[in-house]
């Protein structure tokens, strides 16, 4: 067999454009004797160490390979929830590894199992903080993501002992207590005489106490920042106060998430066109940039596009202009609208429109998710709507996904391949939101919006036809639901009345009406009651009476009833009677869930607390307490066993359906809107406005996968397919993403 010789400049060549890819440089160093020696450079210039057994051998590897020691050039500590006692691997200085890799510059410490539960928080002592000090000097590159440390000083410290550091990224930095004393400002004035830090990146999720320690001790020294900022944060009186003591700073990167909310977005804008002018003015700033990140480039172009968003682009713009190197990036992080291609589609772009000058100049600059991207390889990141997503459900025999969003759109999803099927507008444009309901044989797929109900039949190939439709003059449709024999489709109006359909023929059986006093007007507005969410439990209860505008799946739909002091209506359909009211919360109420049997009923409030209701006797059974916030959804495991919640504390919780403390609690940085159960029980999924969606073991409560194809948007819609094969979610910048489970596991 005749083989061909590779020349040098070829073999450097693949080499050098696979050297950002570990897992194919490897494949083809395997395959192509050729490429090995000099692939081996590349594949030992960051190693990765997971435990402590792993630390050791790696130093007993590097002993009997010297040679190799000098091509390190990065350590990567990652600890994880697969290894047993990973974390002491944050608390241990690896000696015996840093004496023996003369070339090492770049140290990162990673925790990817993300333990929130109040058992890791780190803090070094004295004596590892020396050790640390000691042997790390010639370190000049830190990353740390996805800490927790029980105070800005056991931060500070730790960082600080890295004593030749130049460069520091953070990301996801947890501080538990934050305050800050005289003796901590001493030590601050002492650090900030030792420090060399000249450039500091922090992204997301970094609470604004970790920032200000880290500018109060780089104060001297820092020439360029990278910030992520919120808009309530762009108005921090102390992060400006900070910054402009920064004397040495001349580079100037804030970075922030592309809003869905108009008034939000331009809020946004304006405040970080103020801090880069006002910062312009005290300090010697030779370079500004600004940096949108988000999942959907249509739904940005979409948010430009509106009125309001012109002035707030042009002082953003002018403030930019102000400085010698200006520039504005774009960067699409997931699989929104931003990964449909870019080119034909720049002329009438309104990013064009809302920053003329930038754009002539070339100063702006669109990123385009890598259809490589290792980082979400295992799962599918789908197109989805130019709004936020409203409506999110699987039908029940897992074959099709519906979205709709509040431009009217609805979108039906193939749920096995992850595609998207069809694509159609069903009403107007809608002010406050749409719902989906899918009819128990998966045929059947009901939307309501405005004054509008319309009942779409779904063909075996996915086309789709519209079957029915109801007006409704005078009034607002909120919400409908069939029952789970589609005997019935419920529909809940602003006027306070429910209107129970023929689940077939779609005429009006009945009408319940419950609330008294004055009507609403159309809009839902006025001191009268709206139904918002209706719930069949077996065919012959329905619940009503939720104060909130919320959903807590496909199948049961909650009312608005301000009439009934923070309770639920149960109602006899097949009589048309109210049968109770469930009362027991001090606030109003959010959502709430049946158990499989429908016989238990799980309500969550404002109040903090989530209550477990007999339905056949009508009375309580349990008030699960432990959450600081309001609670935002609730939902029970399929054997019916435990309930799982979210709340605005920022955590989900697992409770045992007859009450007691919970036994597992999950940590998000922002609230938890959503929270499912997969089909077989063994996964938990919660959906947060910290932009992610994170899969956990319900056995434990470790941590499988953290997933970011919304990043930049909040995450409000949340659903497993009821075969367990696929994990959908939506988010408010209209992104859709759908993955299948066994990736997401196995990856």
């Amino acid at each position: 067999m005749c083989y061909t010789r590779l020349s040098v400049e070829v073999i450097e060549m693949v080499v050098d454009q696979l050297s950002d890819d570990v897992p194919s440089l490897r494949t083809v160093a395997l395959v192509c004797r050729g490429l090995l020696p000099r692939a081996r450079y590349n594949l030992f210039v960051d190693i990765g160490v997971r435990n402590k057994n792993q630390m050791n051998t790696l130093r007993e590897f590097l002993d009997e390979r010297p040679y190799i020691c000098p091509l390190v050039q990065c350590v990567t500590l990652s600890t994880t929830d697969g290894e047993p006692n990973s974390f002491t691997l944050l608390e241990t200085i690896p000696v015996p590894l840093l004496t023996r890799l003369p070339n090492l510059r770049r140290w990162r410490a990673t925790n990817q199992s993300l333990d929130f539960k109040g058992q890791h928080w780190l803090s070094l002592n004295h004596s590892t903080l020396a050790s640390l000090r000691k042997y790390t000097a010639n370190i000049s590159h830190l990353s740390i993501n996805a800490l927790s440390f029980s105070g800005c000083m056991d931060f500070v410290r730790f960082v600080s002992a890295f004593s030749g550091l130049h460069s520091l990224v953070c990301e996801e930095i947890n501080v538990k207590t934050e305050g800050v004393t005289p003796t901590m400002a001493t030590t601050y004035q002492r650090l900030a005489q030792q420090c060399r830090l000249s450039r500091l990146i922090v992204r997301r999720d970094v609470s604004e106490a970790a920032v200000a320690s880290l500018l109060e001790i780089s104060k001297l020294t820092l020439r360029e920042l990278v910030l992520v900022v919120t808009r309530q944060q762009s108005n921090s009186l102390q992060l400006l106060a900070l910054a402009e003591q920064l004397s040495q700073l001349d580079s100037l990167t804030l970075s922030m998430p592309v809003d869905p909310h108009l008034e939000t977005f331009v809020r946004s804008v304006w405040g970080i066109a103020a801090f880069f002018k006002y910062l312009s003015t005290m300090l010697p700033l030779q370079e500004i940039r600004v940096e949108c990140y988000g999942s959907s480039f249509w739904a940005l172009d979409a948010m430009l596009s509106q009125q309001g968003t012109s002035e707030a682009c042009q002082q953003l713009e002018q403030v930019l202009l102000a400085v010698p190197r200006h520039s504005m990036q774009f960067r699409i992080v997931g699989g929104g609208r931003g990964s449909k291609p870019l080119k034909g589609n720049l002329r009438n772009m309104a990013l064009k429109k809302r920053f003329r000058t930038l754009w002539k100049k070339g100063a702006i600059r669109v990123e385009l998710p890598r259809s490589t991207d290792t980082a979400h390889a295992e799962t599918t990141a789908v197109r989805g709507h130019s709004r936020p997503v409203k409506a999110l459900l699987v039908s029940p025999d897992s074959r099709w996904v519906a979205s709709a969003a509040s431009d009217g759109a609805i979108i039906l999803w193939d749920a096995r391949r992850q595609v998207l099927s069809r694509e159609w507008s069903a009403v107007g444009k809608v002010e406050h939101f749409v719902s989906l309901a899918f009819s128990q044989d998966s045929r059947c797929l009901a939307s309501a919006g405005d004054h509008e109900l319309v009942v779409w039949s779904i063909k075996d190939g996915g086309e789709v036809d519209r079957l029915d439709a109801l007006q409704m003059e005078g009034t607002t449709i909120r919400a409908c639901s069939w029952s789970p024999d589609d005997a019935h489709l419920a529909i809940g109006c602003t006027d306070a009345t429910i209107h129970i359909l023929h689940g077939r023929t779609f005429q009006e059986l009945r009408v319940l009406r419950f609330a008294r006093g004055a009507r609403p007007d159309a809009a839902g507005r006025g001191p009268g009651s709206s139904v918002e969410r209706l719930s069949f439990n077996n065919g012959r209860w329905l619940l009503s009476g939720v104060e909130r505008l919320l959903f807590a799946n496909a199948r049961w739909l909650l009312s608005v009833a301000p009439d009934v002091s923070h309770g639920c209506r149960l109602w006899d359909i097949a009589a048309g009677k109210l049968r109770t009211v469930l009362r027991g919360h001090t606030a109003s109420i959010t959502t709430a869930s049946f158990n499989p049997t429908g016989t238990r009923l799980a309500t969550a409030s404002m109040d903090h607390t989530v209550r477990i209701w007999d339905i056949d006797r009508a009375a309580p059974l349990a008030v699960l307490r432990g959450h600081t916030g309001p609670v935002l959804d609730v939902a029970f495991s399929p054997d019916g066993k435990f309930v799982l919640s979210a709340s605005e504390d920022r955590t989900a919780k697992v409770w045992p359906a007859s009450g007691g403390r919970c036994t597992h609690s999950f940590k998000h940085f922002n609230w938890v809107y959503a929270v499912r159960f997969s089909s077989d029980g063994r996964y938990i999924a919660t959906a947060s406005w910290d932009h992610t969606v994170r899969l956990f073991r319900a056995s434990d409560g470790a941590l499988v996968k953290r997933l970011w194809e919304h990043a930049g948007a909040h995450v409000r819609h949340l659903a497993f397919s009821p075969d367990g094969e696929t994990l959908w979610s939506g988010a408010d910048d209209g992104s859709v993403s759908g993955r299948r489970l066994s990736n997401i596991i196995d990856a």
